[in-house]
């Protein structure tokens, strides 16, 4: 069964022994080659609390309007323990050696199994064409060995002993918030659209009336241009 990642967000989670809700879906777990999602971050907004979910642990799946129903069997599926996040969506995402892509905006699924990336310039790309993955999405259009890219050590002769200098990691610049008479015309707004963070979880939910307080998070995680459209 195809699906998007974009359904999954804000799907119930229920426990068939329980018979009860446990939460709703609010991000991904992929694996490290951002092949196939592997987990998923439920939160219980009653109790304020998120847990992981192995996928393998799913009893079964249906269909609700644009979302799904997430079945598990009972509550001991989901786990305190979280894992890191590397949900790619809303990540800048490039072609290696050309244009820009702008960013990820969804991930078209084959049941868990990661099909297609879907970037916001209209262009899809298979998993097998990321090149390199971290703060942003690299993808590649030819077969190209990540490996010839990594940075080498310098190395100075010292007292007839060869010495490695360590590379020097560039820190990022931090960016200016924006004009706060543009955002104060947000507040009282209703969200047309749910709104993911730069990880990849669920910072505003479509429908959801805009606080200053959720601007501020939005303008936190870089995505305060989506709140305009």
């Amino acid at each position: 069964m195809e699906r998007k990642v974009s359904n999954l967000v804000s799907s119930p989670v229920i426990s068939l022994y329980e018979a009860k809700e446990a939460g709703s879906v609010e991000n991904i777990v992929l694996d490290a080659k951002l092949k196939k999602i592997t987990g998923l971050i439920i939160f219980d907004e009653i109790n304020n609390q998120k847990y992981y979910l192995n996928t393998k642990n799913i009893y079964s799946m249906s269909k609700i309007e644009e979302n799904f129903c997430i079945y598990i069997k009972n509550m001991l599926f989901l786990k305190n323990e979280l894992p890191i996040i590397n949900n790619p969506i809303n990540k800048q995402a490039y072609i290696l050696g050309e244009e820009k892509l702008g960013y990820i905006k969804d991930i078209l699924l084959e049941e868990f199994c990661v099909k297609e990336y879907i970037c916001s310039s209209g262009e899809n790309f298979s998993p097998e064409n990321i090149f390199s993955a971290n703060e942003i999405i690299i993808f590649s259009k030819n077969k190209i060995k990540k490996s010839n890219f990594a940075p080498k050590n310098k190395k100075i002769l010292l007292n007839n002993q060869i010495i490695n200098l360590p590379t020097v990691k560039i820190m990022p610049i931090e960016i200016t918030s924006p004009p706060k008479l543009m955002v104060s015309k947000l507040i009282g707004k209703v969200a047309k659209e749910n709104i993911i963070g730069y990880s990849g979880e669920l910072i505003i939910k479509k429908g959801q009336r805009l606080t200053p307080e959720l601007i501020k998070r939005a303008t936190e995680h870089g995505v305060l241009a989506e709140l305009f459209r």
